[in-house]
């Protein structure tokens, strides 16, 4: 069964803590592996009007980290995304984020580099907050057909 996050909310990109906090365990089904293919450009953030009006912690801020050198302990001490309610441990979950696009510097063709590690955290960090202890992240360009084989086995 597929389902098309960007459906759940009517601003531009996906709302992926939205849909877990809502939705997720409507999916999922116990004894069963459960498969999440989540095609992102991995940053979970909105635009200034929007995230006005959300929780901090429902929102990534990729690049307050950028320059912090102890980045991944602050994410990983509560920083990150906030937990939801459900435990999905008892559900079986692999979950598979493909196409990270990094964005770049103004004026420059340079991405920055260091936001995938941070992406790759935060998600990582909240994914087993909430049970969901197997997780890999592919940036754009790279081949993915052998990992996408490899979940459905």
């Amino acid at each position: 069964m597929f389902k098309d996050v960007q459906k759940h909310d009517p601003h531009p990109g996906s709302d992926i803590w939205s849909w877990f906090d809502l939705e997720a365990k409507d999916y999922l089904l116990e004894n069963h592996q459960n498969l999440i293919i989540c095609i992102s450009d991995g940053y979970l953030d909105f635009e200034k009007k929007i995230k006005a009006t959300r929780d901090k912690g429902t929102y990534m801020e990729v690049e307050k980290y950028r320059n912090i050198p102890d980045w991944k302990s602050r994410i990983q001490g509560g920083e990150g995304l906030l937990p939801i309610k459900d435990d999905f441990s008892h559900y079986d979950v692999k979950f598979l984020m493909l196409e990270i696009t990094l964005r770049r510097e103004r004026n420059s063709d340079v991405p920055y580099q260091m936001d995938f590690n941070i992406i790759r955290e935060y998600w990582k960090t909240w994914l087993k907050s909430m049970g969901i202890k197997e997780a890999d992240f592919i940036k754009q360009g790279r081949p993915v057909e052998r990992k996408i084989e490899s979940y459905f086995k």
